[in-house]
């Protein structure tokens, strides 16, 4: 029996429509298991960096010694708090700090076990809503994305380099870990985060200090109305302050580095309006703590092994980091052209039907 035309056509529709379904569900699988094992690399990274610390004669040393003072930002203005605290003391109030940021993250939007399991059902950006499993697309992108700006200043002539004295790669690993929370509390929560829960709490009806305590570390939770008023607002800040933070890494770097820290804060405003202060504090991490404690694994140890595993480590993660950038371009494309024909749609005069087909009653 000969098949007919629309029968034909309706097969191949379904067929074309049943192998796109196919490599959706393998795409959505191929980046759940990506996101499963980074999430995992980063848990080892922690305790990876306490045994650093605690097991090698160079971290023993220097959890030693005591800090002679604190330093803080607010905004641009850099403040310092004499007082004389134990190195490690301080590091495992820091860990302790981190921690607390994964948990937050890992509960977000029902949770990241929820957003594991639904990953072959739902779109990757609904998943995207629990900030433990949006983080490996988001932090490696955001590394490749420095990594390239780098290599551009250099190309340009603007080199990238500290202009501090290289030290021992444990006191810099503990240095910059502190800098990745002070950093966020002195120009996210407070350049952000602070004038939105101000607006927040003026904006809202009933409950402002929860309106307030909202705005302040998790812009995302605050409701839709409130959200909508705020957004020129909010996006006025982040820009600020991206600004804001690339000039203050002239405090210890040359000057290629604000165009790539002003990159850097752009991304770290957006996880903050996005997700809330634990997001860019783990960005922040990543860049800070997670990058460096590899490296200085692989420095302080002559083990085939763990050269073998920090290279797989950075392999990975830029592999990622590639891939995320590629798919959140294409995510932005779609966006932006969903949102044109909704709005040329919208604009379209409406057809006027003459009286006379409409039957009498």
């Amino acid at each position: 029996m000969a098949i007919g035309l629309p029968t034909a056509y309706q097969w191949a529709l379904a067929r074309e429509k049943s192998t796109g379904e196919v490599l959706k569900k393998v795409a959505r699988i191929l980046l759940t298991v990506l996101a499963v094992i980074l999430i995992l690399i980063f848990f080892i990274s922690l305790p990876l960096g306490l045994q650093l610390f605690f097991s090698t004669p160079s971290g023993r040393e220097l959890l030693a010694r005591y800090v002679r003072g604190l330093y803080f930002f607010i905004l641009a203005l850099p403040v310092e708090v004499p007082i004389r605290l134990p190195v490690s003391g301080l590091l495992l109030v820091l860990m302790v700090v981190f921690a607390l940021c994964f948990l937050a993250a890992a509960l977000q939007a029902g949770g990241v076990h929820k957003a594991v399991m639904s990953s072959l059902d739902r779109p990757l950006l609904k998943n995207m809503r629990n900030f433990l499993f949006a983080m490996p697309f988001v932090a490696t992108a955001t590394l490749v994305g420095t990594m390239g700006l780098i290599w551009l200043m250099e190309v340009l002539g603007l080199h990238v380099a500290p202009t501090f004295e290289t030290r021992d790669v444990l006191e810099l690993l503990f240095e910059a870990s502190y800098a990745a929370v002070i950093e966020e509390l002195g120009v996210r929560l407070l350049g952000i985060g602070l004038p939105l829960a101000v607006a927040a709490a003026l904006k809202a009806r009933d409950e402002k200090g929860l309106a307030f305590l909202k705005g302040l570390l998790c812009p995302p939770a605050l409701g839709k109305d409130i959200k909508r008023a705020l957004r020129p607002l909010a996006w006025l800040l982040v820009i600020a302050t991206s600004l804001l933070f690339g000039f203050l890494h002239l405090l210890g770097w040359t000057v290629g580095k604000v165009p790539v820290a002003t990159a850097a804060g752009l991304v770290l405003g957006i996880c903050f309006m996005s997700y809330g202060l634990h997001a860019s504090i783990l960005i922040h991490w990543f860049m800070n703590y997670h990058i460096q404690v590899f490296g200085a694994w692989l420095y302080m140890t002559e083990d085939p092994g763990v050269a073998a595993a920090c290279s797989l480590t950075f392999v990975l993660e830029m592999g990622v980091g590639v891939l995320s950038l590629i798919m959140f371009l294409v995510q932005g494309i779609r966006l932006y052209l969903s949102r044109q024909r909704a709005r040329e749609e919208a604009e379209k005069p409406a057809i006027a039907v003459p009286r006379a087909w409409y039957p009498m009653p």
